[in-house]
Order: structure tokens, then C-alpha cells, then sequence
């Protein structure tokens, strides 16, 4: 009886951790621009504020805090993981091995190769670099929305004395180790609406009071309009002002990105504009870049996506995919 009881004890121990081996993260809410936790244990917590890309390379903006004693670093390369077919150097993306890297600063203000969490630390933000280990042939980089699944490892280090501390943190012991987290880009959040047809002006006719869109308490009014020139793209673009009126209960920020003209990349809709809060307006400035070449005329489709988050829980208020088409004359 005594060595039954004794083995249904190991196994009832065994099964949380065979558990949550299996488990699976979430990093969906990044694709509609909402944050999601990379890691939570031992005090330790990554939350994933943005995800970008520049050509081959993938950016994740975290916010990091740090409940222990003691400073603690993060290191994403794993060599537990030689052979394995795990990730190596930080990050699988689709199969695909990735270096992951965080450059960060210490107490002291000294560079550190990882992600580093002062003692007792909340709101620590930074960036983690993942970078592909091997360019694909054929030149075509993957991108954010051909993600569906990865996995990552990382070992963190923590001194548990003032002399280990004192050490440079290569030096100081093992806190933990993750050998593979795997993650999806599955969104948990509630179901995305469809997207949303507008018919707008010719854009070389906006004036003030022309709308560009209302859509669920989000409004952006023309206040004046002017063909410019995009220095930063090097394209042409429409420059002006405009007012956003945000109609909802929460106060929100802003974004619209994802934008194609006539169905092309190469576009881009910024607006300069801080939090505006609920049941309020703003005056803002906005550039809408145009394609190569291209006069505000010619434009005869926009399509991007509208996000308002609220400004405290950064959750979305307003989430959708808008499709612009000019009247036709």
C-alpha cells in the first residue's frame, strides 16, 4: 500500500509540469495590436507590446517587471537545446531558427547583452531583436502576417548575494530555464468584424468638414488638405489637418497601419495625435502617403485598418479593416 501511495504521488506531481510543457502562449492579440504575455513565473513578467518588422527582422516591444530581491538577466540562446531540434539561438518562427537578442542597460548604466530587470522593478521597457539564421534563397522575407506558430528558449540569471552581484552578470548563477515555450498567433480576443466599405471624395477634392471615415465613435474630419511630398518615403502624399473625434466611453489612442492603395503596398496614413478622451475631439495633423509617382486623383482605393486602444488596459475599442473607395465621376 505504502510504495501505491508512493507512486500515485509522483504522478500526481508529475502531470502539473507534463502539463504545462504541453501549454501553449498566445501571441495572436500582437496582430490586432493588443499585448500578450511572453512569460510570467518566479516573479518575473514579459508582456509584448508591438511587433514590427524591418526587411528579414522581427521586433517585439516589451514591458518587463521584476518582483525578486535582486536583479535578474535573460538570455534567449539555449545550448540544452544543441541537437534537439528546440531553439538554439532564441526563437523558431514556422520551423525556421532565429537569433533573439535584447540590448539593455544595468543599474550602473553599462550595456548588457540581454534583457535585464533591475531588483524590485516594474514598467521596464525594451526590445527584443529577432533576426532569421539563415536568409531564404529565393530573397522573399516572411512577414508578420505569414507567422502561425514558433517556440522559444531563455535561461535567466540572478546573483542571491551582494558579492555575486558585484560579479559581471556572465558570472552569476542560473535562476531558470525555459528549453521550449511554444507559442501560436491564435487571437482570444472577442471575433473580428468584417470589413467595413466607405465611399469617399476624390482625395484631391478633400476640404474641410470632408470625411474620411466614422466608424463605431471613431471620426476623422478634413480640416485642410494639400498635395506634398513625402521626404521620408520619398513619395507623394496628402498633408493636412484634420479633427478625430472619439464618441466612445474610453479615452483612446489612435493607429492606422496596414495600408494598401489600388491594392499595393507602399502606402502609409499617420496621424500625429496623442490620447483623446472619451466623448472628446482633437486636432491632429496627417500625412497620407501616396505610391510612387502617384497624384491624389489617381487613388481610387484605400484600404487599412483602424485600431483604438484604451488608454489604460490597452485593449481595443475599436478594431476593424476599412476599405475606402473614391466616387467616380
Amino acid at each position: 500500500m505504502k510504495k501505491l501511495l508512493t507512486a500515485i504521488l509522483i504522478i500526481m506531481l508529475l502531470i502539473p509540469f507534463a502539463l504545462a510543457e504541453e501549454a501553449n502562449i498566445s501571441l495572436g492579440a500582437l496582430l490586432c495590436r493588443e499585448s500578450a504575455a511572453l512569460l510570467d513565473r518566479d516573479g518575473i513578467k514579459l508582456t509584448v507590446t508591438k511587433l514590427i518588422q524591418n526587411g528579414p527582422e522581427f521586433f517585439f516591444s516589451y514591458e518587463g517587471a521584476n518582483k525578486n530581491e535582486w536583479p535578474v538577466i535573460i538570455r534567449f540562446y539555449n545550448e540544452n537545446n544543441l541537437g534537439t531540434g528546440l531553439p538554439v539561438y532564441g526563437f523558431q518562427i514556422n520551423g525556421m531558427d532565429y537569433y533573439a537578442s535584447a540590448n539593455s542597460f544595468n543599474d550602473n548604466g553599462t550595456p548588457e547583452a540581454g534583457l535585464y530587470l533591475p531588483a524590485n522593478s516594474e514598467n521596464v521597457s525594451g526590445r527584443i531583436i529577432i533576426t532569421p539564421n539563415q536568409l531564404p534563397a529565393d530573397g522573399v522575407f516572411l512577414g508578420i502576417d505569414d507567422i502561425a506558430e514558433g517556440a522559444f528558449s531563455l535561461i535567466a540569471y540572478m546573483p542571491t548575494t551582494a558579492d555575486l552581484a558585484a560579479n559581471d552578470s556572465v558570472y552569476w548563477p542560473e535562476f531558470f530555464r525555459i528549453d521550449v515555450a511554444h507559442f501560436d498567433m491564435l487571437y482570444n480576443g472577442a471575433p473580428l468584424p468584417e470589413p467595413l466599405n466607405i465611399t469617399i471624395p476624390k482625395l484631391g477634392t478633400f476640404e474641410k468638414g470632408t470625411e474620411f471615415f466614422s466608424v463605431d465613435g471613431i471620426t476623422l474630419i478634413c480640416i485642410d488638405a494639400a498635395q506634398d511630398f513625402d521626404f521620408a518615403t520619398f513619395h507623394p502624399c496628402l498633408k493636412g489637418h484634420a479633427v478625430l473625434r472619439n464618441d466612445t466611453d474610453h479615452n483612446v489612442n489612435v493607429e492606422l497601419f496596414d495600408v494598401l492603395i489600388d491594392g499595393r503596398k507602399g502606402g502609409n496614413f499617420t496621424l500625429t495625435t496623442d490620447t483623446v478622451s472619451a466623448h472628446c475631439e482633437a486636432e491632429c495633423e496627417f500625412i497620407l502617403t501616396l505610391l510612387e509617382a502617384m497624384m491624389p486623383d489617381d487613388a481610387s482605393q484605400i484600404s487599412l485598418k483602424l485600431c483604438s486602444k484604451d488608454a489604460l488596459t490597452g485593449k481595443n475599442v475599436v478594431f476593424r479593416t476599412l476599405v475606402l473607395t473614391t466616387l467616380q465621376q
